[in-house]
């Protein structure tokens, strides 16, 4: 007998082609290894998630606090590290509430910040269509999408001027929150 000989085990219906049993093992292997790499990244991606929400609350509540109790808006460490807390904002306007904010903006002189497109969507050969709905988008027939919005980075500079200012805001509107936030930057 010899001892090269694979053992035959299935056909491939669709090539006919005889498969061996390493060749199937091989297969079996590469699969299990792809599962296992799915759930390893899986476990990374809970495990980095625990991170950020550790390092959060350090970040924006444990340090902070600890520091601004006793007075300190700055500290250097032994080795050279420098901390730091300084204020930040944050600003998203919830789903639920984006028509009376963007009322709001505009009654109180702000219109400018929001931001509105209107796209049209044409199919294959439509060229000519999309080229008349250019300067005649009210008369045709087809629907625009429309999109009001306000650029999350302009809302926060927006909320951090205007604080800054002291000017009343309305903070549920526009998602709004003041916290203050450690920085830990390493000696040179």
């Amino acid at each position: 007998m010899d001892t090269n000989t694979q053992t035959s085990l299935a056909t491939n219906p669709l090539t006919g082609m005889t498969l061996s049993n390493e060749q199937l093992a091989e297969v079996a292997d590469l699969a299990t290894r792809q599962l296992n790499i799915e759930h390893e990244i899986e476990s990374l991606e809970s495990a980095l998630e625990a991170k950020k929400e550790s390092l959060n609350q350090i970040q924006q509540s444990l340090l902070p606090e600890a520091m601004l109790a006793l007075g300190m808006q700055s500290f250097k460490l032994n080795d050279g590290t420098c901390v730091l807390v300084e204020k930040f904002y944050s600003a998203k306007i919830p789903d639920e509430m984006q028509s009376a904010a963007f009322k709001w903006l505009r009654d109180n002189g702000h219109g400018s910040l929001i931001k509105r497109n209107i796209t049209c969507k044409f199919g294959k050969g439509e060229d000519e269509v999309a080229e008349r709905i250019k300067s005649l988008l009210i008369k045709s027939n087809v629907v625009p999408e429309d999109k009001t919005s306000v650029h999350p980075q302009t809302l926060k500079a927006f909320v951090r001027e205007q604080s800054e200012d002291g000017k009343p805001l309305p903070t549920d509107l526009l998602g709004v929150y003041i916290g203050n936030r450690s920085k830990v930057t390493p000696a040179k």
